[in-house]
C-alpha cells in the first residue's frame, strides 16, 4: 500500500511515530507512538489545512511518500474504535474515515505494534498555494 504524509521537512524519514509521545490525536492518547497518512496526496494537504494557523504557514513542508508491504495488517474501522484500541491495537495499521473528506481514508499506523514495516520511498518539497490559504492572486 502506498500512503501519503504531508510534513516538516525534519519528520521526513521518521516512521517511529514520536509526535504521538507529545500529542494525543483522532486515533491515539498522549504517549501512543501513532503515524498519520493519507492515502491521496490532496487528503494529506486537506488534513494539514484545517490545522494551520493561516499567518504562520511553514515554508518547508515536504510530501513523503510511504510504502507498506501487503503483508501488513490493516483494518478497516471508525476513528472511535482506534482512539479505544490505541494503546494495544490488534493490526500496526488501521484504514480510517477522514473527519475532513468523509469518503476517503486516513491511514493511522502504529509502528510499535507486532507486524508493522514501512519504508519511505519518496520526500519531495512541497508548496502550499495561498489561494488555499484565502491569500493570494485570484482573490
Amino acid at each position: 500500500m502506498i500512503v501519503y504524509r504531508l510534513t516538516l521537512s525534519k519528520y521526513a524519514y521518521d516512521l517511529t511515530g514520536s509526535g504521538g509521545l507529545y500529542a494525543a490525536g483522532r486515533c491515539n492518547r498522549k504517549g501512543i507512538p501513532v503515524i498519520y497518512a493519507a492515502q491521496h496526496a490532496s487528503l494529506a494537504l486537506a488534513e494539514v489545512l484545517v490545522h494551520l494557523e493561516l499567518p504562520e504557514v511553514p515554508l518547508d513542508y515536504v510530501l513523503v511518500t510511504i510504502e507498506t508491504p501487503d503483508q501488513v495488517p490493516v483494518r478497516r474501522v471508525m476513528p472511535e474504535e482506534a482512539l479505544a484500541v490505541s494503546a494495544n491495537p490488534p493490526a500496526p495499521v488501521f484504514l480510517v474515515p477522514s473527519v475532513v473528506v468523509p469518503q476517503e481514508l486516513n491511514v493511522v499506523m502504529y509502528p510499535e505494534v507486532a507486524g508493522f514495516m514501512a519504508r519511505v520511498v519518496k520526500v519531495e518539497p512541497f508548496h502550499i498555494d495561498e489561494r488555499l490559504l484565502g491569500y493570494g492572486e485570484n482573490q
